[in-house]
């Protein structure tokens, strides 16, 4: 999460091997959510919902990924390797 103002943030989901997180994750948690008639939901949209709906903070939310073929309907996608090649390096030890 960055804060670029009061009302203003960019959040990035960091991810290298796994996808991204659901919940509930553990079976005893499944059974709880089914007694009560809750759906599973992801990380992210548990991110969306704290930031702008209970926090009223207008965010960017952004997916750093290793593979190019990953899309989202409600992040943007960024890979590593766009990030690393836009670095400069010019005065870093090899």
């Amino acid at each position: 999460m960055i804060h670029l103002s009061k009302d203003r943030a960019i959040c990035i989901e960091a991810k290298l091997e796994s996808g991204e997180g659901h919940y509930p994750s553990k079976p005893s948690e499944e059974v709880i959510f089914k007694q009560r008639g809750l759906e599973k939901f992801t990380q992210t949209s548990i991110q969306k919902y704290m930031m702008e709906e209970l926090l009223g903070i207008e965010t960017n939310f952004v997916f750093l990924v290793q593979k190019s073929n990953v899309s989202s309907d409600s992040h943007d996608v960024i890979t590593w390797q766009k990030v690393f090649s836009n670095l400069d390096t010019a005065n870093f030890h090899p």
